[in-house]
């Protein structure tokens, strides 16, 4: 005898919740991705869609050659309809960029149900008689130099097809043919051998395109029609229903791929080898977008500490701050602006001068050009917001949520749902907090005290020693503590440099149960170069970034501006005419106009990049007009040399993984390795696989298939020593959160900051150097080198650098190793 259920077996559970949260989820990324196909297909842009393009590149080359056929015959002389009149236009372009073109301008406007009347093949033809014109006056644009004074007194050299296209904040061949004709001296204006050109290039893509592999029978993917419109006949250009079909089945299967991923209400699903972990019922990624070679590479791996890495991190509980969302609220509603909070209204332009006096309208122009942009970024920051905002309100009054996390190919953990979690910025990090409650107790305050310091910052304040942060907080609590009660009426706290965070804080002073749930962190100084300090057991290096015991925490910035001032002052003192420019910025601000390129050389910055970054913080400084290009170049190369000398270590660990990268691309091959946590990396750096046919406005990829893609030589070898670095820090914080978790200690991480209770504190300061030193007893250089001469075997690599005499234990009497 059959039982039955009254009602469904979840029903009233936080599973059926969740549930109906993914449903939704999925719900609203289909509608968002219909909107966006919609919108691209009105305005045109509809065959640049994927699964348009898709045909595209199947049509390319019959139609190519097609046109290529059409081109011959007119140069041979041979008779054809309007070939006279067409041909001399066409041959102006290559066979592939026409190919583009009519395909492009064809399928776009047959793809849209309401441009019936554009579809009139007269119309379409002077459509893409209008694009083929564009195409040939941009290339005429690009052999023309223009010279423009600016400002500063300065003329520049710009090329006139860059002037035309920047013109528009987007160029169609309407206003492309607009400009031509303005500037150039013998632009195309006959309207006969552009309706031609047109109808010549729409007769090759009817007879090419087919809607069907072109080893079966000929379908053609356009049909000609013919309608009676207010007495008249007409020709009409249409897409097959084949060829509708192929593109809507391929929207079809994209909109699902793209949900509005949302925190969770219960604990993930755990990963194994078996079972994928994250949403209950959308597809988590592990990685995200992983190559063809990694998704191999991972099918053959042990991944269990990588499963249990991503499962410790999904499995934190949190909370949202309900006290400070009520705060971000009424701040927005007052028109925002403060504390991280976008402006609720756009800055007003200028007035335009009474003045004709070019100088003034040329500066007013400039400073309303200015004025967009600021609006534009204003408009993008409160649409981030709201979408923060409605998460928030969703999320508000559930107990407890989580945050699945997947990894980049380095292994990086990042947060899956992306409006609302730890990682985000100032203010989306303070919303959130533990939903376990832990009171503080002394130690726990000490903490709180110490992390306060850390988010006001100004003046260097985080960079003191602990007693001295501790008492600047004793100093203000009274401050705080207003601030903690009524934040609207005391705005002292944004002041600080992270304000939001600062204010949580305030907050925790006042409120137990604030405190008992808020969120203290340490992050390690200048963690890259504390990896490779430590790979390398170089003892300055290692001193320089705070593995060593010290009295007050060291600065790596300030060690290295320590090694750049001398430098510069013998070189003004010989004359140098560039170290007699800089020297007087660096007499006050040496930190911080080295602080970026110090912080970034680590992670791969180059030379240029790294001269980019200099000559930006020293025409912050200097006044305005000065050319700064050669001096910037000047300090950035003092700047590096510097870094070299104070890390030493570091630099020969680079140097060493960039020679190892070489070998690798001389013998066509990407570099990979599996990472300490036993994550196969490999770098996804390569050369289009596809060759890409462009026009002035339009593009097309081309797979090629028969060819794999050869390795980009370049990336690769200035990846490499970024992305090991970056595997090394993410195994850190994996085993970090592993620990916790079998501790059952709440943990958060961001890149190099792990936070938890502030009653925790003590336990996770102490497991993160104890898994940084566990983490550097082994091999890892040798271990690469081991790994790269079995994957290479006829290759010859250079052996890994010598280490130095660095003792790592001295990392566990550290205090500010992680601080």
């Amino acid at each position: 005898m059959k039982t039955t259920l009254s009602e469904p077996l979840l029903a009233g559970t936080l599973l059926e919740d969740e549930i109906r949260l993914e449903t939704r989820a999925i719900e609203e990324g289909v509608i968002r991705y219909r909107d966006l196909v919609n919108m691209a297909i009105r305005r045109g842009d509809g065959a640049g869609l994927k699964p348009a393009e898709r045909l595209l590149a199947h049509w390319f080359e019959v139609v190519s050659h097609l046109i290529q056929t059409e081109l011959d015959d007119f140069r041979a002389g041979r008779p054809g309809v309007g070939r006279t009149i067409a041909g001399p236009v066409l041959s102006c372009l290559p066979a592939q960029s026409l190919a583009v073109i009519v395909m492009h301008t064809c399928t776009s406007a047959c793809m849209d149900p309401s441009r019936t009347e554009e579809n009139r093949i007269v119309r379409l033809a002077s459509s893409v008689g209008s694009a083929v014109y564009a195409e040939i006056h941009a290339r005429m644009a690009r052999r023309i130099k223009v010279t423009i004074r600016h400002r500063n007194g300065r003329d520049r050299e710009y090329g006139l097809q860059s002037l035309m296209l920047s013109r528009f904040r987007r160029a169609t061949p309407a206003r492309v043919n607009w400009y031509a004709k303005k500037h150039l001296a013998d632009p195309l204006v006959s309207i006969v051998s552009r309706t031609q050109a047109g109808a010549t290039l729409i007769r090759c893509l009817i007879e090419g395109a087919s809607d069907r592999d072109y080893s079966e029978a000929f379908s053609p993917a356009f049909e000609r029609e013919f309608v009676r419109r207010k007495g008249k006949t007409h020709g009409v250009l249409r897409l097959s229903a084949r060829a509708m079909s192929l593109i809507n089945e391929g929207h079809e299967r994209r909109q699902y791929l793209r949900p509005r991923y949302l925190p969770m209400i219960v604990p993930p699903y755990r990963w194994s080898e078996t079972a994928q972990g994250g949403y209950v019922h959308i597809r988590t990624p592990l990685l995200s977008k992983p190559t063809q070679e990694q998704k191999i590479a991972l099918a053959q791996a042990d991944l269990s500490g990588v499963y249990d890495a991503i499962d410790a991190l999904g499995g934190v509980a949190w909370r949202i701050d309900a006290w400070l969302l009520g705060v971000v609220r009424r701040l927005a509603d007052s028109g925002g602006g403060v504390a991280g909070i976008p402006c609720a209204s756009d800055a007003e332009l200028p007035p335009q001068p009474a003045t004709a006096d070019p100088i003034a309208i040329r500066a007013w122009k400039a400073e309303r050009e200015k004025i967009h942009g600021v609006n534009a970024r204003r408009r993008a920051d409160r649409c981030a917001f709201h979408q923060t905002m409605s998460v928030a309100d969703l999320m508000l009054d559930r107990e407890r949520v989580y945050f699945p996390h997947m990894l980049d190919f380095r292994g990086r953990a990042f947060a899956v749902p992306p409006h609302l979690n730890f990682q985000g910025d100032d203010l989306r990090r303070s919303l959130m907090r533990f939903a376990e409650a832990r009171a503080p107790g002394p130690n726990g305050a000490r903490w709180l005290a110490i992390n306060a310091a850390n988010a006001w910052k100004r003046g260097g304040l985080d960079k003191l020693p602990y007693p001295e942060r501790i008492e600047w907080v004793m100093d203000h609590l009274e401050n705080m503590r207003r601030c903690g009660r009524d934040p609207l009426s005391d705005e002292w706290w944004m002041g600080a440099n992270k304000p939001m965070r600062f204010l949580s804080l305030c907050r925790a002073m006042v409120d137990p149960e604030a405190a008992a749930h808020v969120w203290t962190e340490i992050d390690g100084t200048c963690n890259g170069l504390q990896h490779y300090s430590a790979m390398a057991r170089d003892a300055r290096g290692a001193e320089a970034v705070n593995l060593v015991a010290s009295s007050r925490p060291r600065s790596v910035y300030k060690d290295v501006a320590e090694a750049v001032t001398p430098r510069v002052r013998r070189d003004a003192a010989s004359g140098d005419p560039n170290a007699i420019e800089v020297l007087p910025l660096l007499a006050t601000e040496a930190v911080e106009i080295i602080k970026q390129t110090v912080m970034t050389t680590v992670y791969g910055v180059t030379e240029v990049g790294a001269h980019e970054q200099i000559r930006d913080q020293l025409h912050e400084r200097a006044p305005e007009g000065r050319d700064l290009f050669e001096a910037s170049r000047y300090l950035s190369r003092i700047v590096l040399d510097s870094m070299g000398d104070v890390c030493r270590g570091a630099r020969s660990i680079m140097d060493w993984i960039r020679a190892c990268a070489k070998v690798h691309t001389d013998h066509d091959q990407v570099v990979s390795w599996t990472s300490p946590m036993g994550l196969p990396v490999v770098q996804p750096y390569r050369n289009r696989s596809a060759m890409e046919v462009k026009t002035c406005l339009q593009s097309i990829d081309l797979v090629r298939l028969d060819k794999p893609a050869s390795p980009k030589a370049g990336k690769q070898r200035d990846a490499a020593a970024p992305c090991v670095v970056h595997s090394v820090d993410a195994s850190h914080l994996a085993a970090v959160a592993v620990r916790c978790r079998e501790r059952k200690i709440s943990f958060g991480s961001r890149y190099d900051c792990f936070a938890t209770h502030a009653a925790d504190m003590d336990a996770l300061a102490r497991i993160v150097p104890e898994e940084f030193v566990r983490l550097h007893r082994r091999p890892i250089l040798e271990d690469l080198h081991r790994e790269w001469c079995a994957n290479i075997p006829e290759a010859d690599f250079p052996d890994p650098p010598e280490p130095g005499d660095f003792d790592l234990d001295q990392v566990m009497d550290s205090t500010y190793a992680f601080s």
